[in-house]
């Protein structure tokens, strides 16, 4: 009994676009948990497939001095249904070499989110006691990052 409640619950949570061979994102329809639909094979055409955005590098004028470039099904449509976009962030700050140092990745979805630590620990709102206990920093330490990322919450909980 378990084996075909096990079978079933597999079979209605996969997504129709796996099982498919193509699976070019339609932007005319609407997107949906498992991503875009398909569009008809007829209308695909070669610049699904192209995008040059990877290969162009980042500004490293920020903060953090890093760079983050995608390539999600937004821009790459043949990318919909594979649930492996391209990410790649360089970052000049930390590496073994001369030139910076550059990470390739891939996430299991074709529109993943970015969330960068330093930005999500420091420029929010959250009382600064927090996250001093979170980052094991001390008081002046997390008042100076947050006044450099331009976060608030310096007073008590």
């Amino acid at each position: 009994m378990l084996h075909i409640l096990l079978l079933f619950s597999f079979l209605l949570s996969s997504s129709l676009a796996a099982a498919k061979d193509l699976c070019v994102a339609d932007f005319k329809a609407t997107q949906g948990p498992a991503g875009y639909q398909c569009k008809v094979p007829e209308e695909v055409v070669v610049d699904d497939f192209v995008y040059s955005g990877l290969n162009v590098a980042g500004n490293f004028s920020d903060i953090v001095k890093s760079a983050f470039n995608t390539a999600i099904v937004d821009l790459l449509p043949g990318l919909n249904g594979l649930g492996l976009p391209w990410h790649d962030w360089t970052y000049p700050v930390v590496n073994s070499g001369p030139v910076p140092a550059l990470l390739w990745s891939s996430f299991s979805t074709s529109n993943p989110g970015l969330q960068v630590l330093s930005n999500a620990l420091f420029s929010n709102n959250l009382p600064s006691e927090l996250i001093e206990k979170v980052t094991f920093l001390d008081e002046l330490e997390v008042k100076r990052l947050k006044a450099l990322f331009g976060g608030s919450g310096l007073s008590s909980y």
